[in-house]
């Protein structure tokens, strides 16, 4: 392809890309809510507007009081009476929600300190394992379990009864993992096309946005417009970090988020990161253990970023460490595709408009931006493809990115 046709698709490209772009802008409109008092009753005792939380019928979500609630109850570690975490449930906008006004923090954080714990019921695995009833105690597996007794969780290694295997015993015994978390938001969130307007966060206490941790989680089909993150640390408008998650058909619209010094700030996540594997306790195989977790924590999902616009707005952080992307601040592992930035990213640090970074786990393809070079920097691994910019936008130490077809 000679380089005056190269030239003409990238125009055309650009030309179609900036019709959606103006397409999305046009067919949004506002929905008012009359104005909401900050709830303060028991998050756990909560109605939302509707739904079970299951994955055919999700929590319905109407209003800045659900938003704030769900947030409550992320945040908290609450459980339902059967066990299950808020946390991992699914949930669904049912209208447009206007956050002016309201205080709200990010669902879902990271770096949670003390870490908490959850006691899972394993007893079919210790019932029925025969390599760890063998092994019980001199590979030190009863370390890794405990029993009950009362309202407390004990160790079997510290207790005369179950330090070694009795097999009489263990039959009519109930056997628990226990396993500590981050309150990240492990669920499902469909913005079910509606938008979430003027919402406004700030924090110092972790990664920010509508959420601010997000492990094995999807969030679809959301709009967010004119919000405004910062924070001492990362700062996304969709989310403040994900990891094993997946983020599609979402645009962000006129929005901003600054990033503390050498901190990363993106329009849909500050941090793409690496997919998430939950730690072996002690001396136990996490393989084993990890199907007694899903109805918990769900399964982690292929990491992607997928048809999602970011149309103006500004991000930005100071620091050399910085990593400022219009899309992704610094994306880590996984794939960002068919997506489009048309935002301004400035900072001291690596800045793009797709993302500041693009690490050697990471692809991206079929996008397109129309204010900076795509990456601000990428590794000798990186992968790339069918990507986008105009050829006369070129910053300082920026990868070039026009119409590749390879890396």
């Amino acid at each position: 392809m000679n380089q005056n046709s190269a030239r003409a698709r990238a125009r055309i490209f650009i030309v179609i890309m900036s019709a959606i772009a103006l397409l999305l802008i046009s067919s949004y409109t506002v929905f008012s809510l009359p104005d909401s008092p900050y709830l303060t009753a028991n998050a756990a005792s909560y109605s939302f507007s509707g739904g079970d939380g299951s994955d055919a019928n999700p929590y319905v979500l109407s209003s800045p009081d659900d938003l704030t609630v769900l947030s409550s109850l992320v945040n908290g570690a609450t459980k339902r009476d059967d066990g299950k975490m808020f946390s991992s449930l699914s949930y669904r906008l049912g209208s447009n929600i206007d956050m002016s006004g309201v205080t709200f923090s990010p669902i879902g954080k990271k770096g949670v300190s003390p870490s908490l714990g959850y006691y899972i019921d394993v007893t079919e695995t210790v019932h029925t394992d025969s390599m760890l009833q063998s092994f019980w105690s001199s590979a030190g597996f009863n370390a890794s379990f405990y029993v009950r007794s009362g309202d407390e969780y004990v160790k079997c290694s510290d207790t005369a009864e179950y330090a070694e295997f009795n097999e009489t015993l263990f039959a009519s015994t109930f056997f628990y993992y226990y396993y500590e978390f981050e309150t990240a938001f492990f669920g499902v969130f469909d913005g079910n096309n509606h938008t979430i307007s003027d919402l406004t966060i700030s924090g110092n206490d972790g990664p920010i946005g509508l959420f601010g941790y997000a492990v094995n989680a999807e969030i679809k089909n959301l709009t967010i417009e004119t919000a405004s993150v910062s924070g001492s640390c990362d700062a996304g408008v969709i989310a403040g970090e994900i990891s094993s998650s997946v983020i599609t058909d979402c645009a962000v619209i006129s929005s901003s988020a600054t990033a503390g010094t050498d901190f990363s700030a993106g329009g849909v996540t500050a941090i793409l990161a690496e997919s998430y594997c939950a730690p072996m306790t002690e001396n136990y195989s996490y393989d084993v253990i990890e199907p007694y977790l899903i109805p918990y924590f769900n399964s982690p999902r292929t990491q992607t970023i997928s048809r999602c616009a970011v149309i103006g707005g500004s991000f930005s952080s100071d620091g050399y460490y910085g990593y400022v992307g219009g899309v992704s601040g610094k994306t880590t592992e996984g794939t960002v595709s068919d997506c489009f930035s048309s935002a301004a990213v400035s900072g001291n640090g690596a800045k793009g408009c797709l993302s500041g970074s693009l690490g050697a786990a990471a692809v991206a393809t079929r996008c397109l931006g129309v204010t900076n070079a795509l990456f601000g920097e990428t590794d000798e691994f990186s992968a790339f493809s069918h990507c986008l910019y105009p050829s006369d936008i070129v910053s300082d130490g920026a990868v070039p990115c026009e119409l590749t077809t390879e890396n």
